[in-house]
């Protein structure tokens, strides 16, 4: 058994003791081929029929040469071996060099973004905050946190309506967990009366609350002066935005006092983002600034990069735009073209 758990053939491997009749310079080639050649395939769980077939080298050949019975030029396919594993090698160091995912960027979306989060806070008001899918409002929220210490994330999903779950989870978020609802409540309005000042609640995904669960929400905004913002899809934008509606979404919306709606990014926040992944090819800027107006915004554009470069390092070389449009045939199933 290996480390990719294959289990090899028994023996497919074993380093038979022979000594083929050539020089002493052809003998440590040799010796040097086949360990790396063994320690590379049970690594890799490759048979010798596999090997072969990777090296493109014939198996009759490889297994006459491996028990050195090979009666050709023994060192030319010593040389074949060794040049198939010098390129394995070098696979490996193009994976490493590839670049990192470089992380946030304070990009302008980022930037109009942690505004409203800071007049939240600064006010102790409500704030309410749409960007498309994949334009980074959870990545900016989870910066946002690690530069200031009374920040709370609470993350709603489709199961999470009633105002009980909703307040759980915003208990979830100040570290707070307790099976008693009332007790509950008295933890976390003694951490509001802690923390109040420039503390901040971020709601994210909050398009899966009902009107009930963001009142309870509002009611803590109220009794606390702590600042709230409210994260999600167009959905909620309009519900407390428009003038129509309930009661109760007029009884919101009159307290949210920052709003910030955006649905595209700028040729800014893509030129920045590409400039941190490192690329300057104007080709291949067109390209990945295409992919940036597609559906999933600037994360699908991230995404394919990094798939990009791992099939520009399975090549052997740098990136190069036939990386990108592979990359982004792959992820979109071939069904939507550049």
């Amino acid at each position: 058994m290996n480390a990719t758990g294959f289990k090899l053939p028994p023996g497919s491997w074993e380093l038979v003791e022979a000594t083929p009749h050539i020089d002493p310079d052809a003998m440590v080639r040799w010796v040097e081929a086949r360990v790396r050649a063994k320690t590379e395939a049970e690594e890799k769980g490759w048979s010798q029929a596999l090997f072969c077939k990777k090296a493109e080298m014939a198996p009759s050949t490889f297994t006459q040469w491996w028990k050195a019975q090979y009666k050709g030029d023994f060192d030319r396919i010593t040389g074949l071996v060794l040049q198939f594993l010098d390129k394995l090698s070098a696979l490996r160091e193009e994976a490493i060099k590839a670049p990192a995912d470089p992380g946030f960027v304070e990009i302008p979306t980022a930037k109009a973004v942690f505004s409203a989060f800071t007049a939240a806070m600064s006010l102790g008001s409500m704030a309410l905050v749409t960007l498309a899918a994949g334009m980074g409002k959870t990545m900016a929220a989870r910066e946002f946190q690690k530069r200031f210490p009374r920040v709370a994330i609470a993350t709603m999903r489709p199961t999470i309506r009633t105002p009980e779950r909703a307040i759980r989870e915003v208990a979830y978020a100040y570290g707070i967990e307790t099976p008693g609802y009332q007790e509950m409540i008295r933890q976390l309005k003694g951490r509001f009366g802690k923390d109040r000042d420039h503390a901040l609640l971020i709601v994210d995904e909050a398009q899966f609350l009902g009107d009930e669960a963001v009142n309870e929400i509002r009611m803590l905004r109220d009794n606390h002066q702590v600042g709230v913002v409210l994260v999600g899809n167009e959905e909620i934008y309009g519900r407390y935005t428009s003038g129509d509606g309930l009661a109760i979404q007029a009884q919101i919306r009159r307290r949210i006092s920052w709003r910030l709606k955006r649905m595209e990014n700028s040729a800014e926040d893509i030129a920045m983002i590409l400039d941190a992944w490192g690329i300057a090819d104007a080709g291949m800027r067109d390209l990945a600034g295409r992919i940036a107006r597609k559906p999933g915004r600037i994360g699908t554009m991230v995404e394919t990069l990094k798939l990009a470069h791992v099939m520009a390092a399975g090549n052997g070389r740098e990136l190069v735009a036939d990386d990108i449009r592979a990359a982004w045939t792959n992820r979109s199933d071939g069904g939507d073209r550049l």
